[in-house]
């Protein structure tokens, strides 16, 4: 019996669109600032969560409320981390709820710091670099929705402002198979 691992290369994965996220956000505040470090809080008003294949993956679910932390790092210019939380019901009754968490890297040089610093309005999905890794909770009675708990996602997102000029953020989600 051989003691070398099998270093076979698997199948190439595959990412599946499932979820498009758009989140209502108000104008971001500095939650602190020091000689290391910068945070930026965002806080999100409003939105939706909505499954791009409802037959096979139901989901669809209102953001109540939420938060995005960015923190920039000393000497890693316009790169922010990213941790938000966002509180959900669900369209088909409103007591059934769920919490997405997701941790990320925004680049906020470029279009997406332009649409930030409202001196744009919109970027496409490939212009910037705005990413995620949700995680989701679901209510134990979300039966239908629990197909969450099974699944690894990866967002591409990107910034904009609607004809108000408020500010959002959408997130095409994929599943990693």
């Amino acid at each position: 019996m051989s003691t070398i691992p099998d270093l076979s290369k698997p199948n190439q994965a595959t990412l599946k669109p499932i979820i498009f996220i758009d989140e209502i956000a108000k104008e971001p505040i500095t939650a602190y600032s020091n000689e290391s470090a910068l945070m930026q809080h965002v806080p999100l008003t409003g939105g939706f969560v909505k499954s791009l294949d409802p037959e096979n993956f139901p989901f669809d679910a209102v953001i109540e409320e939420g938060g995005d932390d960015i923190t920039l790092r000393e000497g890693i210019p316009n790169i922010g981390h990213l941790d938000c939380n966002l509180y959900l019901r669900f369209k088909d009754d409103p007591t059934k709820r769920a919490y997405i968490n997701y941790s990320g890297i925004v680049h906020l040089d470029g279009t997406s710091g332009e649409i930030i610093g409202k001196k744009k309005t919109g970027m496409s999905f490939q212009e910037g670099y705005v990413t995620c890794h949700p995680q989701f909770y679901v209510s134990e009675d979300c039966k239908a929705e629990r197909w969450v708990d099974r699944k690894n996602f990866l967002g591409k997102g990107r910034f904009l402002r609607d004809d108000n000029g408020v500010l959002k953020v959408q997130y095409w989600l994929y599943i990693l198979e």
